[in-house]
């Protein structure tokens, strides 16, 4: 089954064996990172600590040419491995290869996960940056319309600590169409410390449309440098066509 979602290009072979993905895909890390976000991996980036959030971004989101096996789910335990090779094209900028994958459990109120992700990056014939990502959290649902969510990452670069964060939040369900989130997280490493924190509203008309209003700020400390403040505000419509 070929399919295409935000840029993604993808061919899809399921059975009972699992499934098999193939082409431009999200990663491992990156959805389990998106699954255990408060806002869902919205675009308000501003606000997040952990993946994508201005500082250190931890976790590569999608990878071209990549080959993913999903094993079948047992127990409401569900495991990803995924291979990106090099294609050694002499011509290539940002040349790379990648192994990465995810375990989650999920049953009842509770989900589970880890994903490790290794990505190596050719920007000439010599020069090489290795990336080594993990993440790891859970969501908790303490009752119908309320559920917790906490994730942590680590990022290394060159075998160096680059940057750790920690993200806490809660969605809450005011009826069965308006969704409350907010979250906060702090983060650490190399690019100093790191503070953030996201509120937001989502109405959804209809189960394609929905109306969102979202605020995200963040604060950037390094010793010897100017803190860096930044908000963002965003109100519109979504539809998926």
């Amino acid at each position: 089954v070929p399919s295409q979602g935000i840029r993604m290009s993808i061919v899809s072979l399921a059975g009972g064996f699992g499934e098999i993905r193939v082409g431009r895909d999200y990663t491992p890390i990156f959805s389990l990172s998106a699954a255990l976000d408060t806002s869902q991996a919205d675009n308000v980036n501003i606000g997040k600590s952990v993946y994508l959030n201005g500082a250190a971004s931890i976790t590569t989101v999608r990878n071209s040419g990549q080959i993913m096996y999903t094993l079948p789910t047992m127990g409401g335990l569900t495991a990803r491995v995924a291979v990106t090779q090099r294609s050694k094209d002499p011509n290539a900028t940002d040349d790379y290869e990648a192994q990465g994958g995810s375990v989650v459990y999920n049953a009842g109120p509770l989900m589970l996960g880890a994903a490790i992700n290794t990505q190596k990056t050719w920007t000439s014939a010599t020069a090489t940056t290795k990336r080594e990502e993990m993440i790891v959290g859970g969501t908790y649902m303490v009752k119908q319309a309320l559920s917790l969510q906490l994730q942590y990452g680590d990022l290394q670069t060159n075998g160096a600590k680059t940057y750790k964060g920690t993200q806490v939040g809660g969605r809450y369900n005011i009826t069965p169409s308006l969704t409350a989130l907010a979250s906060y997280g702090t983060g650490d490493g190399t690019v100093g410390d790191f503070t953030a924190y996201k509120l937001g509203l989502v109405n959804s008309l209809s189960k394609r449309t929905r109306l969102y209003a979202l605020y995200g700020a963040d604060e950037l400390k390094k010793a010897g440098s100017p803190t860096r403040d930044r908000s963002e505000l965003a109100i519109g419509i979504n539809h998926a066509f």
